[in-house]
C-alpha cells in the first residue's frame, strides 16, 4: 500500500508539474482558443484581398468591374450549399478536428490556385480558384463554432464567440492596411500580372499558418477528449470480458470464455430470427420495443452482478490499484490455493476446511521443529 500511495504521489506532482497542457485543467482551453481564434484567420485576410487590391488589380490584369466583382461571386455560389453539406460533413464522418484540417486545406489550394491564375492571367483560373476557396471557408467557419461549442459553455461560450468575431474583422483589417504594401514592395522586381500573381501567392503564407493552427487545434482535441471520456457503447463488452478473470480459477479461463462465445453466438442466431419475424409482422415500431426490452434485460443481469458482488464483498468494484493491493495481500498470506481461489471469488471457505487445513500446518511445524 506505501508503494502505490509513492506511486501516485509521484503521479500527481507530474501532473502538477504540467498544468498548461493538463486535459483537465482550464489552461488548455484557453490555449485552444487562441488557436480556434486563428483557424479562419488566413481564410478572412485572403478573402478580402481582391478588395485590397482593386484599382491594381483590375489595371494590371486588364479587367472591367463585372470581370472583378465575379470573383466575389465565384466565391459565394458554392456556399449556398457547401455551407450546409459542410456541417453535415463534419457531424457524420468527418469530425470536427478532421474537418477543420481539410477545410484549411482546401482553403490554401484554392488560394494558391488563385494566386497562378493572376500569375499567368488566366481569369478562368482565378474564378477557380475562387470557387475552390469558397468551397472551403464557409465550411471551416462552421469548423470553428462546432470546436467553440465542444470546449466551452455558459458565459464563456458568448466570450469566445464574440472574440472570435473580432477576430474575424481584424484579419480583413490586416488585410486592407498590408496586401497593398506587400503589392508596392515588388515594385522593383516584377510588373504587371506577375506581381499580382506573386502578392497573392504570399497572402496565402497566412492560409498554410492557419492550416497549421488546425493541426495543432487537432493535438490539443485529442489530449482535451482522453481526459475527459465519452460514453461508449464498446466499453461495455471491454469491462465485461476481464471480470472472467477474477470470478474462475486460472485453468478453467478456457473453458469459462468458450461457454461466454457459445452463448453469445447462440444469443446472435436467435436474435437475428426474432428480429426479422418482429420486423415483417408488426414493423420498426415493435422492433425497437424488442431491442429496447433487450437491454433492460442486460442492465438488470449487471445490476444483480454488481449487488451480488457489492453483498460477497469481491474485487469486481474495486479499482486497479485497490484490487491489485489486495491480490498482493493474499500473496504474502501464502494462503492454499483453493483459499486463494475462494478469496478473489468471494465464496465462502468452509469452516471444516479451515480447522483441517490449520491442523496440518500445525502438525508440519511440529514435524520440523523435532526434525
Amino acid at each position: 500500500m506505501a508503494d502505490l500511495r509513492e506511486e501516485n504521489a509521484s503521479l500527481v506532482d507530474q501532473n502538477s508539474n504540467n498544468k498548461i497542457l493538463d486535459p483537465r485543467g482550464r489552461y488548455l482551453r484557453w490555449i485552444a482558443m487562441i488557436f480556434m481564434c486563428f483557424l479562419p484567420f488566413g481564410a478572412y485576410y485572403c478573402d478580402d484581398n481582391p478588395a485590397g487590391l482593386q484599382d491594381v488589380m483590375k489595371e494590371d490584369l486588364k479587367i472591367s468591374s463585372s470581370t472583378f466583382t465575379s470573383f466575389y461571386s465565384w466565391y459565394s455560389w458554392p456556399n449556398v450549399i457547401m455551407s450546409a453539406v459542410g456541417g453535415v460533413l463534419i457531424d457524420k464522418w468527418l469530425g470536427v478536428a478532421r474537418g477543420a484540417t481539410i477545410f484549411c486545406s482546401i482553403v490554401v489550394v484554392g488560394q494558391l490556385v488563385f494566386g497562378v491564375g493572376g500569375f499567368f492571367r488566366l481569369i478562368w483560373v482565378m474564378n477557380i480558384g475562387r470557387f475552390i476557396f469558397g468551397v472551403g471557408s464557409e465550411s471551416l467557419s462552421s469548423a470553428q463554432s462546432a470546436y467553440t461549442v465542444s470546449w466551452f459553455f455558459g458565459k464563456q461560450l458568448n466570450f469566445v464567440f464574440g472574440l472570435q468575431l473580432s477576430f474575424s474583422r481584424v484579419a480583413s483589417l490586416i488585410n486592407l492596411n498590408t496586401i497593398r504594401p506587400i503589392y508596392d514592395s515588388l515594385d522593383s522586381h516584377i510588373s504587371g500580372p506577375r506581381r499580382i500573381g506573386v502578392t497573392l501567392l504570399i497572402a496565402a503564407s497566412t492560409c498554410i499558418f492557419s492550416l497549421g493552427c488546425a493541426l495543432i487545434l487537432w493535438w490539443l482535441d485529442n489530449r482535451h477528449r482522453r481526459g475527459h471520456h465519452k460514453d461508449n457503447p464498446n466499453d461495455a463488452a471491454a469491462s465485461l470480458w476481464p471480470l472472467v478473470a477474477f470470478l474462475v480459477p486460472k485453468q478453467m479461463l478456457g473453458t469459462a470464455y468458450g461457454l461466454m462465445q457459445s452463448i453469445q453466438n447462440l444469443g446472435f442466431a436467435i436474435i437475428n430470427i426474432l428480429t426479422g419475424l418482429i420486423l415483417d409482422q408488426y414493423g420498426y415500431f415493435m422492433l425497437e420495443i424488442f431491442f429496447i426490452v433487450c437491454l433492460e434485460i442486460a442492465l438488470l443481469a449487471a445490476a444483480f452482478l454488481y449487488v451480488y458482488n457489492s453483498f460477497k464483498k469481491g474485487l469486481l468494484n474495486d479499482s486497479p490499484a485497490v484490487r491489485q493491493a489486495k491480490q498482493e495481500q493474499l500473496l504474502k498470506m501464502s494462503s492454499p490455493p483453493q483459499i486463494f481461489i475462494n478469496a478473489i471469488t468471494s465464496t465462502p471457505v468452509d469452516p471444516e476446511n479451515r480447522e483441517k487445513t490449520r491442523a496440518t500446518t500445525n502438525i508440519q511445524a511440529n514435524v520440523s521443529s523435532t526434525c
